[in-house]
Order: structure tokens, then C-alpha cells, then sequence
């Protein structure tokens, strides 16, 4: 009776390790394709980066599934420092886009301020100040993309007295057509 339950652990824990030899490998390539998938969907869409400062970008469908509040599909996030800026330039995607979308947000604990532009082959589309507030959302409006347009470039610049590392949300970046 020993003889056999030990010979059925044994051949339970080779079968068990010959399944781990076999699909260890395939979890690991499962596991590479999703993080790849999630890199590679371009969260911004309309937009591609192209010059000045990469912003971190954030694709985040499990919020649009699930209907969870606060929670941008699509963000763009730059860290601009006391006294700093930020300049990044993208190309348009498409040139049937009219129009540049989203909404701004300001964060950080030194109450920053920030002067932003959104500018389409050097014309002012889309600008003001943004501050730190309750309600901290600020939406681009009529940032009115012409026929012809092939880049735009967005511009934030510091312009309060504080020190600290402000973070700078663009949540749902991006261009559409109306």
C-alpha cells in the first residue's frame, strides 16, 4: 500500500510539473501580449507625439467597461516643475479632425498655477489659467481645428511662486470631427 500511494505521488508531481513546463511559457507570452496590447493602443488618439516634452500617457478602458466615475479613459500627464514649462508638439492624425478635445486638470500641494496654450500651426486655438480648486476640471471648448492643420502644440508654463512639482492631466486627449 505504501509502495503504491508513493508511486501515485510521484506520478501526480511529474504530470503536475510536466503541465507547468508546458503552459508556464504560454502564461508568460499571454502576460507579455496583454502589457503590449495595453502599451501599444494609443490613448491618445488624433494625436502622436513629435517633439518637446513626452508626456506620460494612460489608456485606461477598464473605466469606460465598468462606468466608473473620475477615471479618464484617455490622459496625458506632464510634471512641470517651480518656475518650469512644458512644451510637446503632435501631429494630427487625421486631417478631416476639426477640433481638439478634452479637459484640463492641475494638481499639486503648493496651490500652482499654470498658463496653458494649445496652438495649430502656430495659431491660438485654446488657452487660460488653470489653478488648483474643488472643481479642477477645466474643458478646452471650441478648440477649432482648419482644413490644412497637421500639428498642434501644447504649452503650460508655471506662473505662480511655488516650489513644488505640479502634475498636469489632458484627460480624454484627443481630436474628433463634429
Amino acid at each position: 500500500m505504501d509502495v503504491s500511494v508513493g508511486k501515485a505521488v510521484r506520478t501526480n508531481l511529474l504530470q503536475a510539473l510536466a503541465v507547468c513546463i508546458v503552459f508556464a511559457p504560454c502564461l508568460v507570452l499571454w502576460g507579455g501580449l496583454v502589457y503590449w496590447h495595453d502599451e501599444s493602443t494609443d490613448p491618445t488618439p488624433g494625436l502622436t507625439h513629435q517633439s518637446g516634452d513626452r508626456p506620460r500617457e494612460h489608456n485606461r478602458p477598464i473605466c469606460v467597461q465598468q462606468g466608473v466615475a473620475n477615471c479618464p479613459p484617455r490622459q496625458m500627464v506632464w510634471t512641470v516643475p517651480g518656475g518650469g514649462s512644458v512644451t510637446t508638439g503632435f501631429a494630427l492624425d487625421d486631417a478631416e479632425d476639426t477640433r481638439v478635445t478634452g479637459s484640463l486638470e492641475l494638481r499639486g500641494g503648493c496651490s500652482p498655477v499654470v498658463d496653458w496654450v494649445i496652438t495649430a500651426q502656430g495659431r491660438a486655438i485654446a488657452g487660460d489659467r488653470l489653478r488648483v480648486r474643488l472643481v479642477d476640471e477645466q474643458f478646452l471648448g471650441e478648440a477649432r481645428l482648419l482644413p490644412g492643420d497637421r500639428e498642434v502644440t501644447f504649452t503650460a508654463r508655471r506662473t505662480d511662486s511655488g516650489s513644488c512639482e505640479a502634475v498636469l492631466v489632458w484627460n480624454a486627449a484627443g481630436t474628433t470631427t463634429d
